[in-house]
């Protein structure tokens, strides 16, 4: 089963059982080179080492990137998939991009609750607020990107909207 089927098959399942007026999809985005790096590594025998060390790795040393470039934009299409595919038009999307949630966690915090109707208070904001890390993590640092990589990367990134505002040198 493809993530597209699954996650529309899930949606389904809770619509139907729930009778759900309106169901809320919210993902949580972080620049695609990041993502794609720590999957890389992920994907690596010995690759959690690799990731903490000082020194930076060629793509062909990193043994789980071409895995990793395809699972983030297999997934990234499942997403889109899922919110154009008619029979689920009752389903709102929002972003949360990692970079302002880090940076402006109270105001992000507040922006997601209103998404999702909810009342939130200060004291709530000031607990989700501590759970979130102080910088975000730049893992692409750790790999010698080719200029065709990149670029060929750049190229796929233009087919989301929420990816957009995202190149090499974004946050």
């Amino acid at each position: 089963m493809t993530l597209h089927a699954y996650m529309c098959a899930c949606v389904h399942a809770f619509v139907s059982v729930q009778n759900v007026i309106h169901f809320h999809f919210v993902q949580v985005v972080r620049n695609p080179f990041d993502v794609i790096a720590s999957l890389g590594f992920m994907l690596t025998p010995g690759g959690d080492d690799m990731k903490k060390s000082e020194q930076e790795w060629t793509i062909a040393s990193v043994s789980g990137f071409e895995e990793a470039q395809a699972n983030f934009f297999d997934n990234q299409q499942a997403v889109l998939d899922m919110l154009r595919d008619p029979a689920l038009s009752k389903v709102s999307n929002h972003s949360v991009h990692l970079a302002d949630l880090v940076h402006s966690p109270s105001q992000e915090i507040k922006k997601l609750c209103s998404y999702l109707g909810l009342t939130c208070s200060p004291s709530y904001v000031k607990v989700c607020q501590n759970t979130i890390y102080r910088e975000v993590s730049m893992t692409r640092s750790r790999i010698q990107w080719t200029p065709e990589v990149k670029e060929s990367i750049e190229q796929k990134m233009k087919q989301f909207p929420w990816l957009h505002r995202y190149d090499f040198t974004s946050r």
